[in-house]
């Protein structure tokens, strides 16, 4: 199904979702080495969470718990680095309010779990 959206979607679109986006002066090989890059920080992620998962009883939960404050920071993170670009990234009441609880969440886990 990827492949046919791609094919369908993407490839026509080319230079509209991808090149156009591409500062100038940054060269293919730029582009592939970057991607490259990117993949294996996204395996080496994807490797450690799953071996914190095979911690024993508690692995899983420990993972559960990283992946909760990593969202929690990301609501952060997101307002800082991209606010002045799209609204959606901008702190809400209701963002707040959930990256608190789930920080206090960590937090009661950490001292009571």
């Amino acid at each position: 199904i990827i492949c046919i959206y791609f094919l369908a979607e993407v490839v026509p679109h080319w230079d509209s979702l991808v090149s156009d986006h591409i500062k100038p002066g940054v060269t293919t090989h730029e582009c592939l080495l970057n991607y490259a890059l990117y993949l294996l920080v996204c395996g080496v992620h994807q490797y450690a969470f799953y071996y914190s998962c095979s911690l024993g009883p508690t692995g899983a939960v420990t993972a559960g718990v990283n992946k909760c404050v990593q969202t929690a920071l990301l609501f952060f993170i997101s307002h800082w680095l991209f606010c002045g670009v799209a609204s959606s990234q901008c702190l809400s009441e209701l963002k707040v309010i959930g990256a608190v609880g789930v920080c206090a969440g960590v937090l009661l886990y950490g001292y009571f779990g």
